[in-house]
């Protein structure tokens, strides 16, 4: 037999369920909260870079790329006095604009380069779940110790690379390691390199 509390528990209760199973889903909260799959991810990312979405875009950037490409892009308006009259025209729309606006719209002036960087057409060759860390020794030169979650507890590992049983016949689309560009190739991608060479047009 139930009586009134019983029965109004599931709605006061909805509220927090509804919050504990966004928390699943994003992927945060607590450390045991379900990951999304890495597949759909990159899927909403390469949606987003074909379609030439910048704000998709950085928002699928950490807090570290996000920071160094803002940093780029407010490197780049410094320079416009030096540029070629065509540059100085596409880095001009850019003033007044920070974060993800001014990211938006590079992207927009540059859609078809960005866009033409990725194909629809790829496959997930592997899916590989690294930790990096960086660790320096007393006075020694810092160096990166690489580990794997496996059975149980972290294991050491190699640095991940290219995997070599790659089929002859038919190279991965879209070309690139996926590191080096923050997932697109050539170095011409949304995500930055530290050196500029996220900014589309910026050379």
């Amino acid at each position: 037999m139930s009586d009134s509390r019983t029965s109004r528990r599931p709605a006061a209760l909805l509220p927090m369920l509804l919050a504990v199973a966004w928390l699943t889903i994003a992927g945060t909260g607590c450390g045991e909260a379900k990951r999304p799959d890495p597949d759909e991810f990159y899927k909403v990312w390469v949606e987003g870079v074909r379609a030439g979405d910048g704000r998709k875009i950085y928002d699928a950037l950490d807090t570290t790329l996000r920071r160094n490409l803002d940093m780029d892009i407010e490197r780049m308006k410094g320079q416009i006095p030096q540029m070629d009259p065509e540059q100085q025209a596409l880095w001009q729309n850019m003033q007044g604009l920070k974060g993800k606006d001014a990211y938006a719209k590079l992207l927009e002036l540059n859609k078809d380069t960005v866009g033409s960087q990725l194909s629809a057409d790829y496959r997930i060759l592997k899916v590989d779940t690294v930790v990096v860390m960086t660790v320096q020794h007393a006075d020694r030169a810092p160096n990166l110790v690489y580990m794997r979650w496996e059975n149980g507890g972290y294991r050491i590992t190699e640095a991940p690379r290219v995997p070599i049983e790659l089929s002859a016949d038919k190279p991965p689309a879209g070309g690139g390691n996926g590191a080096a560009g923050g997932g697109t190739p050539g170095g011409a991608a949304p995500a930055p390199q530290g050196n500029g060479g996220a900014a589309p047009g910026g050379r």
